[in-house]
């Protein structure tokens, strides 16, 4: 694909100077890629060690940029409505020195997320969406000197070692104490995470493991879930630590079968797996029964997973569609979100904001012009 790109000096509020390529108010695909724009005199690709999208409506992070640029040293991602990052996506930037995600949508940080960033000393997550950030997300990050989480729902906090740049943390120990203060605040996290294990300690990860072995051991699992023709195997006490419906459902008796009618086997599957490993499914999966199932078991993070995934995905051909399941599960965000695209798709109904707290009525309005073909 051709993309525009503007080269040219840039110099941050600190000092640093950089050569930039800005990619700016693009749709990017996963095509080849081929620039387009004019390098400042003597200057080439190899001198490119830094890289901005902006209002570029991202669905992932680009790739093939560092074979590009082989020198990059920053990644900046703007107001680009970035919804999700995996370790995966990040995997060829691992030789960066600060990545930026400012005003995205970003609601959910992995732990292995910076694995392999050796020589990371800067991040930045201001102003996005976050709910939940895993708590061992600084691990093997020992050369950070700036971070910053400002304006997130769970979260306000910022660290630099430049203390005019950033006033609310002494330290970068404030910041992990307050992502594991939301952590413990979870009543979804099992009791293997404590104040006494170290956050960026290799104690947690060999623990996280063990889980993932015992999910494999069928001898030592004690309940099964039945949907249809299939089961699943699990541990009660597993369910009742990660789950409040399996706690409710398990703590008064002696119940060691369940049979589910309400939510697909391929759902209750990611479910029961991501109350060991705390992993999202990778593939394409029907959001809105892993929402309904999120909120069946009361698991939180893979609730706002499924939330942002259905947002990412609303237009003005959908958002109907989506109007009406959002209803179903009373879920406010997804409902507003998909009420804006009603009133771009429908622009001869006059709906008020205050139309949103009517639901059936809007439903019922459009779908008897749709039929009437009045719209």
């Amino acid at each position: 694909m051709e993309l525009q790109c503007t080269f040219g000096s840039y110099t941050t509020i600190v000092g640093q100077e950089y050569y930039r390529c800005l990619v700016e108010n693009q749709i990017l695909t996963t095509t080849g890629l081929e620039l387009i724009g004019e390098h400042l005199a003597g200057k080439t690709n190899e001198d490119i060690d830094f890289i901005m999208f902006s209002n570029c409506n991202l669905e992932k992070i680009p790739k093939g940029f560092t074979a590009l640029f082989p020198n990059l040293k920053k990644l900046q991602i703007y107001k680009s409505n970035l919804i999700e990052i995996n370790k995966n996506d990040l995997a060829e930037y691992h030789n960066l020195e600060r990545l930026s995600f400012i005003e995205n949508n970003l609601r959910f940080l992995p732990d292995n997320l910076f694995e392999n960033f050796k020589n990371l000393k800067s991040i930045s997550f201001f102003k996005n969406e976050l709910k939940y950030i895993e708590p061992n997300i600084f691990f093997g990050l020992d050369k950070l000197e700036n971070v910053d989480f400002r304006w997130n729902p769970e979260y306000n906090i910022c660290y630099s070692i430049r203390k005019e740049d950033c006033l609310n943390a002494s330290t970068i120990e404030d910041v992990k104490d307050e992502i594991w203060n939301v952590h413990l605040s979870n009543p979804l996290k099992v009791a293997q995470y404590s104040r006494k294990f170290n956050p960026i300690n290799s104690k947690n990860k060999k623990l996280s493991e063990d889980l993932v072995k015992i999910i494999k051991n069928d001898s030592l699992k004690d309940f099964k879930i039945k949907i249809e023709k299939q089961e699943i195997s699990a541990h009660r006490l597993v369910l009742a630590a990660r789950s409040p419906y399996f706690y409710n459902l398990l703590s008064n008796n002696c119940l060691h079968e369940l049979i589910e009618d309400e939510i697909p086997f391929d759902i209750v599957d990611i479910a029961i797996k991501f109350m060991y490993t705390e992993k999202f499914p990778d593939n394409e999966v029907d959001y809105f029964n892993l929402l309904a199932g999120a909120i069946k078991y009361g698991i939180k993070p893979l609730k706002e997973f499924a939330i942002g995934k259905i947002i990412h995905s609303i237009n003005p051909d959908n958002a109907f569609d989506v109007f009406k399941e959002a209803n179903k599960h009373s879920e406010l965000e997804l409902m507003s979100t998909a009420f804006d695209e009603i009133k771009k798709k429908y622009p001869k109904i006059e709906f008020s904001d205050e139309w949103i707290s009517k639901p059936e009525i809007v439903a019922d309005i459009i779908e008897k012009c749709v039929k009437k073909k009045r719209i």
